[in-house]
Parts: structure tokens; sequence; C-alpha cells
């Protein structure tokens, strides 16, 4: 069982974010800045377990709150107390790995992952966007270790559901005359070969 508790406290913090600008036609534009305060706030839980010979679990638990405590000197509105985009709020990721001996032909090993993102904010300077969906990610393996030669395959697949989420927006407008956005990575799948000496 590992826990942590963490506190960070930022100076002049570099951020890209979507600010007000009155040199552009609409008043907004994105652009880096450094906000004078930053804090973050949280803790991990990890499990690591084997309950049966050759079977291994492992839980992990994490949580974070982040607040803009001192915003820009003479900005025309004060974004202090909002949070910043890109941070979701949890995280929970979840492991289960059986390794199978094969006498001398070496071990197999099955595993499966499971993994959730939680909310995270659309954006910093107008919280009432509300924030981004959490998600869960489902993935796989097969690997086989051969113990005598030192060689290793394994095959993968991610995000097994193949389902994509948004997890960040660019709305520049008239600026750049479309939008943007990041996605989750879709279904992907491969083998690795590795050798040890």
């Amino acid at each position: 069982l590992n826990a942590a508790f963490f506190y960070y406290d930022y100076r002049d913090y570099q951020y890209y974010e979507n600010l007000p600008d009155p040199t552009t036609a609409t008043g907004w534009s994105y652009q880096w800045a450094n906000i004078p305060e930053l804090s973050y706030k949280g803790f991990e839980v990890e499990i690591l377990a084997i309950p049966v010979e050759n079977l291994t679990v492992r839980l992990a638990y994490g949580y974070v709150d982040n607040e803009i405590e001192e915003w820009f000197a003479g900005a025309p509105v004060d974004y202090s107390g909002n949070s910043i985009i890109n941070v979701n709020e949890m995280d929970f990721s979840g492991a289960i790995r059986y390794d199978l001996t094969l006498g001398k032909l070496g071990v197999l090993s099955p595993q499966f992952e499971v993994s959730y993102m939680g909310p995270a904010p659309k954006s910093t300077s107008h919280p009432e966007y509300g924030e981004f969906d959490g998600y869960w990610t489902f993935n796989a393996r097969l690997d086989y270790q051969d113990n005598d030669s030192g060689l290793g395959v394994s095959l993968f697949v991610e995000n097994i559901s193949d389902e994509c989420y948004i997890t960040n927006l660019i709305t520049p407008g008239s600026e750049w005359g479309s939008d943007g956005a990041r996605i989750t990575r879709p279904l992907i799948y491969g083998v690795t070969v590795s050798y040890e000496f």
C-alpha cells in the first residue's frame, strides 16, 4: 500500500489560454502568459497485491484540485478561484496479470487493464462552459518471455472499445477562422519484440 499527499504552490505559472486582448477585433485571443500564483493539492493511493501465487493485482486512485490564487494584475476580469484546463480532478486505474509458467518454454502472462480519467474544466476564463466528461479506457496484452534465450514477445491492444473522447477545445473564432480539438487515441494494436543479453 502506497499513499502520498501533495501541495504545490506555483509562481509565474506559464500558461496558454484565451485571455482578454484589446488589440483584437473580438477583445480575446489565445496567448502565452504567466499566472502570478497557482496551487495544486491532492493525494494518490496505490494497492499492489499478490492474492494467490502468480496473480498480481494493482489498483490506484488519485485526486487533484487546482486553484488560481492570484490573477494578472490590471486584467479587466479577475479569474482568481477558477481552475485551469487539462487537469482531471481524479483518475483511477487497475490491472490484473497472471504469470503462467510453461516449464522450460518460459512464461506466458495475460494482462488486462482499465483506467478512468475524471472530468476536466473546458475553460479557465469561462467556468460556465462546464467540464469535459470523464471516460473509461480498456487495454489488454499478452506477454511471452523465454527465460533461457532472453527473447520476449508482447501482443497488445489499447482502447479496446475504440471510443474517442474530446479532452480539449480551441475556439479562436475569427482569429484563425477555424476551431480545434484534442481527442484521445483510437484503438491501437501491435506486437513488440525484445531481447535481453
